[in-house]
């Protein structure tokens, strides 16, 4: 599973100031900040070193520089600046969880985990970093499970599924621990992680966390995936029309094949550039890569992913459906785009999307989950949702919210 998500976000708006420094390291910095908020990490990284050689840095500032420097490929100097801020001030969240994210990122599992499960005892955590602690404890448990040593790999794997209720893997290798029928699965890292650095400058509107998929796609790795929706109980849903508006979907058609050698060139240059934070030419080298070869899923499917984070809604659709077309067994592009007909009020399109990933993988315990919730919010379904979220308890019995779940099925018999 790539570790890579598109876009660095602000988790709050912090105000940031470069201790008791002049006019002009004040300005460096802001000038810092204008360069990372567009995306130019090596200009943001020149102005913020200018800004703490000349005064007294501050965690805030010593974390946004290793930011800038990890989007340069920098990760040795970016380790650097995390420790610098959390010595400077050791509560520090944001440069704990960055330092978290670069030990997850190069495989230290067991010191991502530690370090997150303190992030997580702070005031106001990143809301995404139960999701990575959940990717550190199922690495740690494949490591146990390999090891035979089932009781602390099913101890992990209870520990991910807390932190993270919507972890197909852990929910996944859990059945498998106990059954010792299994191989479980795994999540590797890819070569880039983003973090989140706080500034003076409130978030984008939309800028949310994204989980990451399982595939891997030739050369390179598939850029992100959003999550289903978390477990919930399911009494507080709010009342959804399943049958309402449908998308009209391209007509399905064979896509021939054309020189994959060429398209991957295109290809990896443009994954190359969002690993960097460079947005800029990726679009254009996706679909470089796609007329070069018309079969090519991943290049569609990482092209909906970006059309997706542009807002671009239609495209996105359209390239997830290419994707489908070229490999139908495409499980993160079905789901990807299941979640964005979802987000887009096409609950029974994205319920039919939810329903065909079942159909090749009846144990994906998040999907159980997520398509009973829809089909609770409809006295008409209601049925529908019990075989779904029964099905869920016999994937995951101690999943957080099973309680919940157990007493709406007891109400609704």
């Amino acid at each position: 599973m790539s570790l890579t998500r598109r876009k660095l976000f602000a988790v709050a708006a912090l105000a940031v100031v470069v201790g008791a420094c002049s006019r002009t390291p004040e300005q460096q910095f802001q000038q810092g900040v204008a360069c990372y908020q567009q995306g130019q990490f090596a200009k943001a990284a020149e102005h913020l070193e200018q800004a703490v050689a000349k005064a007294t840095p501050t965690p805030q500032a010593l974390t946004l520089l290793g930011v800038c420097r990890l989007k340069t490929g920098k990760t040795d100097a970016a380790g650097r600046c995390f420790h610098e801020a959390l010595k400077l001030d050791p509560q520090y969240t944001l440069a704990r969880y960055n330092l978290a994210l670069l030990h997850l990122e190069h495989g230290q599992f067991e010191s991502a985990a530690n370090l997150l499960r303190q992030v997580l005892q702070q005031p106001n955590p990143p809301h995404d970093a139960g999701s990575w602690l959940a990717i550190a404890c199922n690495n740690l448990a494949v490591t146990a499970a390999r090891q035979r040593d089932f009781p602390r790999a099913e101890k992990l794997l209870r520990e991910a599924i807390v932190a993270d209720p919507a972890s197909v893997e852990a929910a996944t290798n859990i059945a498998a621990v106990k059954t010792r029928a299994e191989p479980v699965k795994p999540v590797t890292a890819a070569a880039t992680v983003t973090v989140v650095a706080s500034t003076n400058v409130p978030p984008k509107p939309g800028a949310t966390p994204t989980r990451t998929p399982t595939q891997v796609v030739q050369v390179a790795k598939v850029v992100t995936s959003a999550p289903p929706s978390k477990v919930k109980p399911p009494a507080p849903v709010p009342a959804v029309e399943t049958n309402g508006k449908r998308r009209v979907a391209l007509a399905p058609r064979t896509l021939a094949a054309g020189n994959r050698k060429e398209a991957l060139i295109h290809f990896n240059e443009a994954v190359k550039f969002q690993q960097q934070g460079r947005l800029t030419g990726v679009v254009e080298l996706y679909e470089k890569a796609i007329a070069a070869d018309p079969s090519f899923a991943a290049a569609y499917y990482n092209l909906g992913n970006a059309y997706r984070d542009q807002r671009q809604a239609a495209r996105a659709y359209e390239n997830y459906e290419l994707a489908l077309m070229a490999d139908t067994k495409f499980a993160d592009a079905r789901r990807n785009y299941a979640i964005l007909l979802q987000q887009q009020g096409y609950i029974a399109d994205a319920l039919d999307q939810y329903e065909t990933i079942l159909q090749q993988n009846p144990g994906d315990a998040a999907v159980h989950v997520t398509v009973a919730g829809l089909y609770a919010a409809d006295r008409s379904t209601i049925a529908r949702a019990r075989q779904h979220y029964e099905a869920y308890l016999k994937l995951v019995p101690n999943a957080p919210h099973a309680s919940e779940i157990r007493r709406w099925l007891d109400q609704n018999r």
